[in-house]
């Protein structure tokens, strides 16, 4: 199958951290946004997007990211 090149908007710091990310993680958040896109239903698309962030947190948790960093990261975006 050929491939096709999109380019979406995002924050700055959303590319910054998608462009420093390593090439597995990129590549997961790459997968996780082709599963979520190529969905047939809603309630699959919801259940997929699910599955993926649990995924995401427990790779996050692994990497050492804990909940008191998150919510210190969430609360500088704020």
């Amino acid at each position: 199958m050929a491939l096709s090149q999109i380019s979406i908007p995002v924050s700055p710091d959303v590319a910054d951290a998608f462009v420093h990310a390593s090439e597995a993680e990129r590549n997961l958040a790459i997968r996780v946004f082709i599963e979520f896109l190529g969905t047939r239903s809603k309630e699959e698309a919801i259940s997929q997007f699910n599955m993926a962030q649990a995924r995401l947190g427990q790779e996050a948790q692994r990497s050492g990211l804990s909940l008191e960093i998150l919510e210190d990261i969430l609360a500088d975006e704020e």
